[in-house]
């Protein structure tokens, strides 16, 4: 019984999440209004907000000389994940290679940062 001690348990499957999401460098979102998100999950608080196209052309958003967009992949790969990813069921590591025996192109995190720099 651990209600005295103010913890609730529930049931769901643990994601263990180590390296940057590989959405990250795939998967961005451009809202109709022109902003940007490093991610095309669920984003209600604007956490993942990279950019706004209205104002910078879209490879300088997705460039790691975008604090923004820098900030949020070196802050994964150090295992710091924002609440909505913590939470997120479609988190997939850069370092998780069956995408890649399942016929999906998958590179490594190396050769995604030379691309987008």
């Amino acid at each position: 019984d651990v209600d005295p001690l103010g913890i609730q348990i529930t049931r769901g499957e643990l994601i263990y999440m180590h390296g940057a999401c590989t959405k990250l460098f795939g998967e961005v979102q451009i809202a109709y209004d022109g902003r940007v998100r490093a991610c095309a999950c669920r984003d209600t608080g604007g956490s993942l907000i990279i950019g706004d196209m209205k104002k910078t052309p879209l490879a300088e958003i997705l460039c790691l000389d975008n604090a923004a967009y820098r900030s949020i992949i070196d802050d994964q790969m150090a295992g710091k994940f924002l609440s909505n990813c913590r939470s997120c069921s479609s988190y997939r590591s850069v370092y998780d290679h069956r995408a890649a025996d399942a016929g999906a192109a998958m590179i490594t995190i190396e050769q995604a940062r030379k691309v987008i720099s």
